[in-house]
């Protein structure tokens, strides 16, 4: 036997039909509360949400503190006098406090010159002229050859060489 309960009324949540049909025995608490995920469900997934063919990129590229579409938004991205990057960050600092806004989209990114000093410059890529640990290419293999490893002094590879040694070491005397 069906009955037919009216659980929300529709005024206050469109997405929620007035009349729902439930069993006797499902109380009206759980119907309820199902009722209340679906319209969350939808809430939270919108058409355009949906939609394959609507693009919106947010890259972080230089800025860590917001996004590219973020700095984009004030008008001191576009001032044609400001070109100094200690001053666009300043502007953009201003006019953030002048919005009310708590976040500054550049204050952790290369034109803040107090918080970069501080980075590592190897963390955000590649850096020229930086100093590295050792050559990126470790060795030279060609088609039917044996691999030729370079010496580096203190190299993990030296490590994994001398074990490789003592094995090969091992192996010939079992079987002699």
């Amino acid at each position: 036997m069906l009955r037919n309960t009216k659980l929300l009324s529709a005024r206050s949540h469109p997405f929620i039909p007035a009349i729902t049909t439930s069993h006797p025995s499902v109380s009206s608490y759980q119907h309820r509360c199902l009722v209340t995920s679906q319209t969350i469900h939808k809430e939270r997934h919108l058409e355009s949400d949906l939609d394959r063919h609507l693009l919106r990129p947010e890259h972080n590229e230089n800025s860590k503190s917001g996004t590219d579409d973020e700095a984009a938004h004030h008008w001191s991205s576009y001032d044609p006098t400001i070109t100094d990057p200690d001053l666009e960050v300043l502007a953009c600092e201003e006019e953030c406090e002048l919005d009310g806004e708590l976040d500054d989209p550049l204050y952790v990114s290369p034109g803040n010159r107090e918080v970069s000093r501080f980075l590592d410059p190897m963390v955000g890529g590649a850096v020229h002229g930086a100093t590295r640990p050792g050559p990126s290419g470790r060795g030279w293999t060609r088609k039917h050859k044996e691999v030729v490893i370079k010496k580096i002094p203190g190299s993990q590879f030296e490590r994994y060489d001398k074990i490789l040694q003592e094995l090969r070491k091992a192996e010939k005397r079992a079987t002699k």
